[in-house]
Formats: structure tokens, C-alpha cells, sequence
């Protein structure tokens, strides 16, 4: 274990995940780490591929979620958030029971919610545009009824009957 804690290693500060996060990065997932054993046991690295939001903090030898740290709710769970994670012979029933737990799908909503509108935008902007494109296309309309009804006027004619 290193005296200096990483940057983005959770142990550093809970308040840094987001920070990270706004800065494009993602869980903390150290692979070429000595992960000391506990009661025979240590943490997988096969465990990332599995469940993609674990990070693993070095300092403290303890898995946390990367989705819950950024977007903490009201009922997270501090062991994934604060804590850690150690009881590595219990690993993967925990890390299940804890994706499915209400307070982890609503920190990953919010994440990829996040994500999303930084991509795309926020509603209010797709709105506007979608808005702009009806107003355009409404505009293009009646200049055509325009210039069919100055037609039919300038030969005399009546202007043909047009459906709504």
C-alpha cells in the first residue's frame, strides 16, 4: 500500500467522483495491484468486466460504486460509497443485491441521465429545436399557399380547392 493516496483512488474523497466524472473519467479499476488477501480471500479483477460501475481502492483494499459516489442518494449504502467493500467471499451476492437495490439504479439513472444531456443537450434545447423545425416547415407551407394563391390571381383564374 502506497502512503500517497492516488487522485482517483475512492479513498481520496467521496466529493472527487464527480469531479473525476466531469473530467471523462470512469470507475477506478487498478489491474497490475497487489490485492491483499482477507480471511484466504481478495478481491477479482475478473469482478470489472462483471459489474462495470466497481472501483477498487488501493489504500484501503476495498471494492466501492463508482455510480453511487458520483450521484449519491439519500439511502446509498455507505459501504459502497464511503466505506468499502471487503467481504470478498461474499462478493458477488453482494455486488448483485446491490445493483438491484433502488438507491443504485437511481445513482446510474442519474449518471447516464448526465451523460446524455451533456451529449444531446438539455430537454428545454431539444424542445426549441424540435419547435424551430415545426415553425420552419409551417413557414414553407404557406409560402407555397402563397405563391399558388398569386398565381391563380395574376391569370384570373379561382384558386384550386386544397384540402386540410
Amino acid at each position: 500500500m502506497a502512503n500517497n493516496i492516488p487522485v482517483r483512488d475512492p479513498a481520496s474523497k467521496t466529493s472527487a467522483a464527480f469531479k473525476l466524472f466531469i473530467e471523462n473519467y470512469g470507475p477506478y479499476q487498478p489491474i497490475d495491484v497487489e490485492f491483499i488477501k482477507i480471511n484466504g480471500r481478495s478481491f477479482r479483477t475478473e469482478w470489472y468486466s462483471q459489474f462495470p460501475w466497481i472501483e477498487f481502492s488501493e489504500h484501503l483494499q476495498a471494492a466501492f460504486c463508482f455510480n453511487c459516489r458520483v450521484f449519491p442518494s439519500k439511502n446509498a449504502e455507505k459501504t459502497f460509497t464511503n466505506v468499502g467493500f471487503k467481504n470478498w467471499k461474499k462478493g458477488i451476492e453482494k455486488f448483485t443485491q446491490h445493483q438491484k437495490c433502488n438507491a443504485h439504479k437511481e445513482s446510474t439513472c442519474k449518471l447516464s441521465s448526465y451523460t446524455f444531456s451533456k451529449k444531446n443537450g438539455s430537454v428545454i434545447s431539444e424542445l426549441n429545436l424540435v419547435h424551430k423545425n415545426s415553425v420552419s416547415q409551417n413557414r414553407e407551407y404557406i409560402r407555397c399557399l402563397l405563391k399558388t394563391f398569386l398565381f391563380s390571381a395574376r391569370q384570373g383564374i379561382a384558386p384550386p380547392k386544397i384540402l386540410c
